[in-house]
């Protein structure tokens, strides 16, 4: 069973026919199933976004003053 998906899915990616929609990406639907947002595949345990790949750069923000 996994077999014939998995040849399905890597024919219709050679083929094109295959087109990834935001989070529908070949991964889903092999598996099936959705991913949890904020979560990194192939890390395991419990490493987020943040843990992973640091923290975003601060924001800065130009404040004119009206003196």
């Amino acid at each position: 069973m996994w077999q014939d998906i998995q040849e399905g899915l890597v024919e219709q990616a050679t083929q094109g026919s295959f087109v990834p929609h935001g989070w529908d990406d070949i991964l889903i639907t092999a598996i099936g199933r959705l991913e949890h947002p904020g979560r990194v595949r192939g890390i395991g345990g419990s490493w987020s976004l943040r843990d992973y790949f640091g923290a975003p750069p601060p924001r800065s923000s130009i404040v004119d003053s009206c003196s």
